[in-house]
């Protein structure tokens, strides 16, 4: 998230962070009741290529 100053309180925002490390993209405007369908949109979007299950298991045993 990133601190609303006025509230002191976070917002929700999505960053969308490049293999570079550039950001991408900021979605400023997250609902959590479809928020991970609109990550799937938006990475698809991007041309964010999916892994495989199995790439996905090992990445988590890191």
């Amino acid at each position: 998230g990133v601190l609303n100053e006025s509230w002191g309180v976070p917002n929700r925002h999505n960053f969308y962070i490049g293999a570079d490390g550039t950001i991408l993209a900021i979605d400023r405007a997250v609902n959590p009741a479809t928020a991970a369908e609109d990550i799937a949109a938006k990475l698809a979007e991007l041309n964010v290529p999916k892994v495989s299950e199995e790439e996905a298991e090992t990445a988590s045993e890191t």
